[in-house]
């Protein structure tokens, strides 16, 4: 089974696209806590097929 999980590529998160050379950036965007219903600020690392679609999905996430 890790076989196969290792074979798959990484995809974009941007297109959905497989990545190739997989490019990692920091996306910053707003979420609601879970409990308290508060706004936070959330900061998570995703791979991106480009430096141009990283940008892209962060200028969406601020709206």
């Amino acid at each position: 089974m890790n076989e196969q999980q290792a074979a798959e590529p990484v995809k974009c998160t941007y297109c959905g696209k497989p990545a190739d050379p997989v490019v990692k950036r920091e996306i910053h965007d707003r979420t609601r806590c879970q409990f308290s219903n508060r706004q936070v600020l959330r900061t998570r690392e995703l791979p991106f097929c480009s430096k141009e679609h990283g940008s892209n999905y962060q200028m969406g996430c601020e709206g």
